[in-house]
């Protein structure tokens, strides 16, 4: 995922507009950018941002928000709305949100 300064401005603007949380607008912003790119919560900042700012698909984010099982369980059932195989691995780790995503797509595995 490529971020640039005025990139994430704009962003935080369109976040602002649509809601999201003023403490983690706050901490974002003392964040540098490598430090936003690295954070653990980087997962739950863009599937929040595809589903209430694009309310679609984030292609760019997406290598992001598949390293985390919870979110990569979120953004399939609620932004892709079936199945991401390419985050299966990673949703497999986790027990619990692997049986939500079965759960979510009727997967009998």
């Amino acid at each position: 995922m490529k971020l640039t300064q005025k990139k994430l401005d704009e962003m935080l603007e369109k976040a602002c507009e649509h809601g999201a949380c003023k403490d983690e607008i706050k901490l974002i912003k003392s964040l540098t950018i490598s430090e936003i790119l690295e954070h653990y919560e980087l997962p739950f900042w863009c599937c929040w941002y595809a589903k209430f700012v694009l309310n679609s698909r984030w292609p760019e984010a997406e290598g992001c928000i598949k390293r985390d099982p919870k979110y990569a369980h979120l953004y399939a059932r609620d932004i892709l709305k079936s199945r991401w195989p390419e985050s299966e691995d990673c949703i497999k780790k986790d027990e619990y949100w692997w049986s939500c995503y079965k759960v979510s797509f009727g997967i009998n595995q």
